[in-house]
């Protein structure tokens, strides 16, 4: 999977698999979430509330995945898809790649940012491709406020 800004430092995200794009994600400017367009279906991520740091994954008003961060100043972000926990959390302090982690044990990335050149994401076969692009839009959530 291949992640590059839909225009030069730009904040929305295309995701391409093969060549082909798959999905855009387009982060909100005055709220943290974003909109996904993933082979033409629409979700949104949103928080669950505004002092929250829980996040909704939902498509047609239903929730389909949920994503937390567990701490306001940790770089940390999880993951809940179908009873299980993805980790995200950066591969070093310095940087903004994204190791994806299940059990601690790391069975992906995410990163780094694509700012000028594409950069790569990698995830579990067992995910489907709006997970995925689920994972990669609380990134770019993270992306975001680390540019703040």
């Amino acid at each position: 999977m291949q992640l590059r800004a839909a225009r030069l430092f730009s904040r929305h995200i295309v995701v391409s698999l093969g060549g082909v794009e798959i999905a855009t994600i387009r982060d909100k400017w005055l709220v943290e979430g974003s909109t996904l367009w993933i082979q033409g279906t629409e979700f949104v991520l949103r928080r669950e509330s505004l002092l929250s740091g829980n996040y909704l994954l939902l498509q047609g008003g239903l929730e389909v995945a949920r994503g937390e961060k567990p701490s306001f100043v940790s770089r940390r972000m999880l993951g809940h898809i179908n009873g299980r926990t993805y980790e995200l959390k950066p591969e070093t302090i310095f940087t903004s790649k994204y190791v994806v982690r299940l059990d601690g044990v790391k069975v992906g990335h995410i990163g780094p940012r694509p700012v000028l050149f594409p950069h790569s994401a990698e995830f579990p076969d067992e995910l489907t491709l709006a997970q995925q692009v689920f994972l990669v839009a609380l990134a770019s959530l993270m992306w975001a406020r680390d540019n703040n």
